[in-house]
């Protein structure tokens, strides 16, 4: 048998350096980001935490505002305000009622709940496009409020909620929506692996580690920093 080459056509050699060139676009964009390397997720930071834990507190004010001020587009956080409390139903009248038994009492109960409250309208209003932002701003602000179980309306007000969803806020704390909302915090925080036994207890990407938990309270920036690739961290990880 004779092989014979054949000069391809000129608009067919074209075709397909176009479509290379294509293909070679396309596996590059799906393997880079904006810096030029692989693709990079946040480091997700969840707070396990109580309203009048002073420990709490202190983690909220002095670690994960000014690590969101420094970093924050590295890193999202998800809140769990219920720490060592303990829940059930109980029936009333013929009805059931949730009933809640905190660490600090009643007030960090309903402070716990307001908490919660406040959170689920941030996250979900679709008028609130930064609800990264927004969920800081206002933890930061209740937990650096003289009574942080009371301190949730003027909170809300201070990102800039307007009066409807405050009064939203304040009708699910008094509500059994309310008492749903911390219920689940609850379930959240009962199914933590190794169970909690320190108020707040961090998690980095869902997992728990003592490493991870004594460094996010000394300094969560730099816990953070650890997490993120080499190729992508910020200028404010290499103090």
């Amino acid at each position: 048998m004779r092989w014979y080459y054949v000069k391809p056509h000129a608009a067919v050699s074209q075709y397909y350096l176009v479509t290379a060139a294509v293909i070679i676009a396309v596996c590059g964009s799906a393997r880079s980001d904006t810096t030029g390397g692989p693709s990079f997720s946040p480091v997700d930071i969840t707070v396990y935490y109580e309203s009048l834990c002073g420990d709490s507190i202190q983690f909220v004010r002095n670690q994960l505002v000014p690590a969101y001020r420094d970093i924050g587009s590295f890193f999202t956080v998800n809140y769990i305000p219920y720490g060592k409390a303990t829940h059930g139903k109980y029936v009333s009248n013929g009805v059931e009622k949730w009933h809640f038994t905190c660490q600090h009492g009643p007030q960090e109960c309903y402070g716990n709940k307001a908490q919660a409250c406040g959170i689920n309208d941030i996250l979900t209003n679709p008028e609130r496009t930064k609800k990264q932002q927004d969920l800081v701003n206002f933890v930061g602000c209740v937990m650096q409020a003289r009574n942080p179980s009371t301190a949730v309306p003027q909170c809300l007000q201070t990102i800039g909620m307007d009066t409807q969803h405050v009064s939203l806020v304040e009708n699910c704390i008094s509500s059994v929506a309310g008492d749903e909302l911390l219920a689940a915090y609850g379930d959240k925080t009962l199914a933590l692996q190794p169970s909690l036994s320190f108020v707040p207890t961090i998690t980095v990407d869902k997992v728990y580690s003592q490493e991870d938990q004594m460094g996010a309270l000394r300094n969560l920036t730099a816990t953070v920093c650890k997490h993120i690739p080499e190729y992508n961290k910020p200028l404010n990880c290499s103090g």
